[in-house]
């Protein structure tokens, strides 16, 4: 597979990645641990469901790596105390939380919240038209942004711009003006 980028001005902060993959998409496996990351537009609202059923249910959260909290229903969160977790309009500061239901004191599987903006260029090649996103905004720096759209337009940045991550895939293509940054916001 082969990923065409241009630059016309060496930015040297810039990560691209380019994956292929099968089965299941968001799905991360390691020993004894499963962790399903739904794709969310900041501001959005999506669902997740717990792999257990039982009688009681409680939903928690861990902010940045630290311990796993109750919530409760709020501006939010609404569920909380039921088999699905509704998420209504988060912010993407939130990226990387960790949620996860307490069913008959048995923990679910867990949930980390990650925001991405695919690349659709369907009005023109400019990065900076909020009509040419997945999301109907911008990305910003908590967000992942997904280039595998080469038509109708490919993508050109034409400002300084911060993100989480770049993933560029084949047909696809980045250009990054002279003159501009894409700087990739580094992870903890």
């Amino acid at each position: 597979m082969k990923i065409h980028l241009t630059f016309t001005n060496d930015p040297t902060n810039l990560l691209v990645s380019s994956t292929t993959t099968t089965g299941l998409n968001n799905v991360v496996y390691t020993p004894g641990k499963v962790t399903i990351t739904p794709d969310f537009c900041n501001g959005g609202n999506t669902s997740i469901t717990s792999n257990i059923t039982g009688v009681g249910y409680q939903w928690q959260v861990s902010i940045a790596g630290g311990p796993f909290t109750n919530i409760i229903d709020n501006a939010n969160y609404s569920g909380t105390t039921s088999i699905t977790l509704g998420l209504n309009n988060l912010p993407t500061t939130w990226t990387g939380n960790q949620y996860r239901c307490v069913v008959n004191g048995i923990n679910s599987n867990g949930y980390t919240l990650l925001f991405k903006n695919y690349w659709n260029g369907t009005t023109s090649t400019a990065w900076e038209n909020i009509a040419n996103w997945s999301c109907g905004m911008l990305p910003d720096e908590n967000t992942d942004v997904v280039v595998t759209n080469a038509m109708p337009f490919n993508l050109i940045l034409n400002s300084n711009t911060t993100v989480k991550i770049v993933t560029v895939k084949s047909p696809a293509s980045l250009t990054v003006s002279s003159g501009f940054n894409l700087i990739i916001k580094p992870t903890n």
